[in-house]
């Protein structure tokens, strides 16, 4: 994109563009837990209105609204906007503040309960576990080492089509009853189901359980239920590089 606008902080004429990847680079050093998901429209949004000279309360409450959309926490967004302010040269803003914490607040109200849940299997989001995911991968426990991520993938095929929205309920059903057996949250992503769970022959036994029942389901016998096992990561590099490869397995 060729940026024309710019701001000049001290010595430096910044554009918008280079205003964004300032931004990112002091926000993820303050602390913001999911680098892919931290570039969103209203960033660029709330950018163009700082080089432009606009009013920014406005902004910052579509900002709140699409962080809290996303899955993001008040406290993560609101060391968010402060790192804007910081590469921005601006001072401390408590107007724009307020205005993006009620954005946020607005938008949790507005997704209540379904923000964590998929609406199709009654599983949880993806974004959702991935935030499991790192709080396991952080907390620097042992449990670690007695975890693992397992992936129910289904390699099932209606001559290309997605799987209907029965179907699909049918799925969670499955995977809620028999994963409820060892206390897991389990979550639905493009034809797979996720789940941390512990390293223990009941969680093995359930697992196994839940993919003969999903494989009844089907139409083509010639169809059936992969397993794949990833260890839990222990460093955010780790995190990234897994949840990626999760996120971009297959579709269905």
């Amino acid at each position: 994109m060729n940026d024309q606008t710019e701001i000049l902080s001290g010595d430096l004429v910044i554009t918008s563009c280079g205003l964004q990847l300032r931004w990112q680079q002091s926000s993820l050093q303050a602390g913001w837990k999911l680098p892919g998901d931290w570039l969103v429209p209203e960033v660029a949004e709330t950018t163009r209105a700082r080089v432009r000279g606009d009013e920014l309360q406005n902004v910052a409450r579509r900002l709140g609204a699409s962080r809290a959309y996303h899955g993001v926490g008040v406290r993560e967004t609101m060391m968010d906007l402060r790192a804007f302010y910081t590469v921005a040269d601006l001072p401390p803003d408590d107007s724009s503040m307020l205005a993006l914490v009620e954005g946020w607040t607005a938008e949790i109200e507005r997704l209540e309960p379904l923000s964590c849940t998929d609406v199709r299997t009654g599983l949880a989001t993806f974004a959702h576990f991935e935030r499991l995911i790192y709080d396991v991968a952080v907390s620097g426990s042992r449990a670690q080492q007695a975890q693992t991520i397992a992936s129910l993938h289904l390699d099932w095929s209606d001559q290309g089509h997605r799987l209907g929205w029965d179907l699909l309920a049918d799925v969670g059903n499955i995977c809620s009853e028999e994963l409820a057996t060892i206390n897991v949250s389990a979550a639905y992503h493009r034809g797979s189901i996720h789940a941390i769970m512990e390293r223990t022959t009941q969680s093995y036994e359930a697992l196994f359980r839940c993919r003969e029942r999903l494989d009844a389901l089907t139409r083509w016998p010639s169809s059936a239920t992969t397993v794949d096992f990833e260890p839990v990561p222990t460093t955010r590099a780790d995190f990234t590089k897994t949840t990626a490869a999760l996120r971009t397995r297959r579709a269905a």
